[in-house]
């Protein structure tokens, strides 16, 4: 049983990996999502790696519907993909890091 479940977060991941793109704003927040919040253009992995590598005070953010991460003071009110609003959930370095190389 364990087994189909990791087969199916691949399956998952797989999926979501064709769709999902990294956006970035002027203030060196991240996005990565089928949709960017407002203001955000696209980005490439090297530049959400550096941003990652210097937090300064930002926070690592997972929307708990569709997945969407985001890199940020605050994570956007409503999830430009899912459109859900207040979902967003605190996550740490590494779930962040283990997501993005998953799904790029």
């Amino acid at each position: 049983m364990a087994s189909n479940k990791i087969i199916n977060i691949k399956n998952i991941a797989v999926n979501q990996k064709m769709k999902k793109k990294l956006f970035k704003n002027k203030n060196g927040d991240v996005h990565f999502g089928v949709n960017a919040p407002k203001n955000f253009v696209p980005a490439d992995k090297k530049y959400a790696k550096e941003a990652l590598a210097k937090l300064a005070g930002k926070k690592l953010w997972r929307c708990s519907v569709c997945s969407d991460l985001h890199l940020g003071t605050k994570p956007p009110k409503e999830c430009p993909t899912c459109h859900t609003v207040d979902v967003y959930v605190e996550i740490n370095k590494k779930e962040f890091e283990t997501v993005l190389n998953t799904l790029i």
